[in-house]
C-alpha cells in the first residue's frame, strides 16, 4: 500500500512540476510576442530596466530614451565629479522610488539633481568637512521600489560607492503593496524575477491596458465610500501590525547598514498631497484634500521613520510636500504631477529645501532645530512665496542662464502644443502653470527683452485664469514698464485669487516700488 501511496505521489508531483513549467513556457512566449510586437511598433524605446536576480530589476545605461541612465545605473545630474579627486568630493547618494528618480522631471528639475546644483551654487555653498570641496548629489531612485528593494539596492550597489550622506526616501510602494496586497509583496520580496514581472513586463503593461477601467472603477467608487463616510477604514486596515512591522524592519536595517559604515542616513518621508495626475480632475477653484485611509496609513509609515530617527540620533527632513503630518500649506496642487510626484516647479522646491536641511545637518544641527528653520514648520505658508523666492534670489548666480534657458525651452513647448483640454504631450500639465511666466521673469530682467514678456504673460493667463502666480509676475511687468496702475491690477487679481500668497500684497501696499 505504501508503495501505491508513493507511486501516486510521484505522479502528482510530475503533474504539478509539468504545469509550472508550461505555465512559465508559456509566460515566456506571450512576453517574448509582445515585446517583438511593441519593438516593431516603438513602444519599447523608453526601457531603461534590466532584470537584477539581487533587487528585481535595475536601471540600464540609456541616453536614447526619455530619461538619461549613465553606465553605472544612475539617472544623470547636470554636473559631473569624476574628474575630481576622491578626498575633494562629498557625495550624497539619494535613495528612492519614482518620486527620486524624478519619473515627472526633466533632467535639470528632478530633486537630486536641483540639490546638486544648489549645493554647489555661489549662495548654497555649504559647510563640508575639511578637505571637501564639491557636492556630488547621485541620483539612485529607480521607479517602483519598495522597502525590500532599495534595502537589497543599497548592500548590492550603493554602498560600494562608499557614500558620505545617504538620503532614504521610500514608503509609497510599501503603502500600496504591504497594506493593501501583501501577498503580492512576498512574491515581490521572495521572487526577484515576478518583481520585474510585474513592475516592467510587456505582457503585465498589456495586462493594465484591458482592465485599467475595472481597476480605476473600483478605486473610485472605493474612494467614493470612504469620502463620504459611507464607509470606514478597517481597523485591520489601518494598523496590520505585520505590515508595518514589516516596513519598520526594513527601514532600521537601512539604517544600520549606513550606520556600521558610518555614513550619515537622511530619513525623508515621500510627499502625500491633493495633487492630480489627470487635468479632468483637477480644479483651480476648489480646496482637495488626501483621502482618509492614505492619510492615516501616511501618518503611520512618517511615525515609524521619526520612532528610527530617534533611536539611531540621525537626521529627518520635514518638508512642504508633507500634508498628513506638516502644519497647512497652500497652493501645494499646483507644485505636483500627481499626488505624490513632483512637477518641475515642485523639483526646484524639493531640492531647495533639503538643501537647507542639509547645511544645517552638516553645522550639527538636531532635528528640532532643523524643523524650527524649514519651511515645513511656517504655518499657512503659500509655495508660490516660496517658489518666488526660489527663482527670484537663487537661480540669479551661478547656474541662472541655464535655468531660463531650460524653462523658455518648455514655456514655448508648453505655447505650441498645449491642446484645448490642457493637456500636454509626454509632460505635466502643471508644468506649463510655471515654465510660461518664468520665461516672462527671465526676460524682464533685460530691458532689451522685456517687450517679449508679454507674449508668454497674454498665453499663461488666457490658458489659466484662475492661477495667482502669472498675474504676480504679470504685476512685475508693467511695473517694469513704468505702468504702475495697470500692476496694481494685477497684483490686486493675484492676491485674490490666492489669499496666502503674501508677494502681490507686498506690491499693494507700496506699488511704486520696481
Amino acid at each position: 500500500m505504501k508503495i501505491v501511496r508513493y507511486e501516486g505521489l510521484g505522479r502528482k508531483m510530475i503533474f504539478f512540476s509539468f504545469a509550472v513549467v508550461t505555465l512559465f513556457l508559456s509566460l515566456f512566449l506571450i512576453e517574448v510576442a509582445l515585446r517583438i510586437y511593441g519593438g516593431a511598433k516603438g513602444e519599447l524605446k523608453n526601457d531603461i530596466y534590466r532584470i537584477s536576480f539581487c533587487c528585481g530589476y535595475k536601471l540600464k545605461a540609456n541616453s536614447l530614451s526619455s530619461y538619461d541612465i549613465d553606465p553605472d545605473g544612475f539617472r544623470r545630474t547636470l554636473l559631473g565629479f569624476d574628474g575630481r579627486p576622491e578626498n575633494e568630493v562629498f557625495k550624497i547618494v539619494a535613495m528612492g522610488d519614482s518620486i527620486t528618480f524624478g519619473a515627472t522631471n526633466t533632467k535639470l528639475f528632478s530633486y537630486p539633481s536641483y540639490l546638486e546644483l544648489v549645493l554647489n551654487s555661489d549662495r548654497g555653498r555649504v559647510e563640508l568637512p575639511k578637505g571637501k570641496k564639491y557636492v556630488d548629489v547621485i541620483n539612485a531612485g529607480i521607479i517602483g521600489y519598495s522597502s525590500f528593494q532599495l534595502k537589497k539596492y543599497l548592500r548590492d550597489t550603493v554602498l560600494d560607492l562608499k557614500p558620505d550622506m545617504v538620503i532614504v526616501s521610500i514608503g509609497t510602494h510599501d503603502q500600496s503593496h504591504v497594506l493593501n496586497n501583501p501577498f503580492l509583496w512576498f512574491l515581490e520580496d521572495n521572487i526577484p524575477l515576478f518583481y520585474w514581472y510585474y513592475n516592467h513586463s510587456a505582457t503585465t503593461a498589456y495586462l493594465r491596458r484591458v482592465f485599467s477601467p475595472i481597476i480605476a472603477g473600483r478605486k473610485e467608487k472605493s474612494l467614493g465610500e470612504l469620502k463620504s463616510g459611507t464607509k470606514s477604514p478597517s481597523e485591520d486596515d489601518l494598523k496590520n501590525p505585520d505590515a508595518y512591522g514589516t516596513y519598520e524592519n526594513n527601514v532600521r536595517e537601512i539604517v544600520r547598514m549606513l550606520k556600521e559604515r558610518n555614513v550619515l542616513p537622511v530619513l525623508v518621508p515621500w510627499p502625500l498631497t491633493e495633487g492630480k495626475g489627470d487635468i479632468k480632475d483637477f480644479a483651480f477653484d476648489e480646496v482637495e484634500t488626501v483621502d482618509p485611509r492614505s492619510k492615516t496609513q501616511y501618518r503611520m509609515m512618517a511615525g515609524i521613520m521619526e520612532k528610527i530617527a530617534r533611536e539611531y540620533s540621525i537626521p529627518i527632513v520635514y518638508t512642504p510636500f508633507q500634508e498628513p503630518i506638516v502644519s497647512p500649506k497652500h497652493s501645494v496642487k499646483y507644485f505636483m504631477a500627481s499626488r505624490v510626484h513632483l512637477n518641475d516647479s515642485g523639483g526646484e522646491i524639493m531640492g531647495f529645501v533639503l538643501a537647507n536641511a542639509i547645511k544645517e545637518i552638516l553645522k550639527g544641527k538636531n532635528n528640532q532645530e532643523v524643523y524650527s528653520k524649514s519651511y515645513a514648520s511656517i504655518p499657512d505658508l503659500d509655495l508660490f512665496d516660496l517658489y518666488f523666492e526660489i527663482i527670484n534670489n537663487e537661480e540669479k548666480g551661478r547656474f541662472g542662464e541655464m535655468f531660463y534657458a531650460a524653462k523658455s525651452i518648455a514655456a514655448d513647448y508648453c505655447m505650441k502644443y498645449t491642446r484645448d483640454d490642457l493637456t500636454v504631450p509626454d509632460h505635466s500639465f502643471s508644468d506649463c502653470f510655471f515654465s510660461l511666466p518664468d520665461t516672462a521673469l527671465s526676460l524682464m530682467n533685460n530691458p532689451d527683452s522685456l517687450h517679449k514678456a508679454k507674449k508668454y504673460l497674454d498665453h499663461s493667463i488666457g490658458r489659466y485664469p484662475k492661477l495667482a502666480y502669472p498675474y504676480f509676475i504679470y504685476g512685475l511687468y508693467y511695473l517694469k514698464s513704468n505702468d504702475p496702475g495697470r500692476a496694481k491690477e494685477f497684483f490686486k487679481k493675484a492676491a485674490e485669487l490666492a489669499p496666502f500668497f503674501k508677494e502681490p500684497r507686498k506690491y499693494l501696499s507700496a506699488p511704486e516700488s520696481p
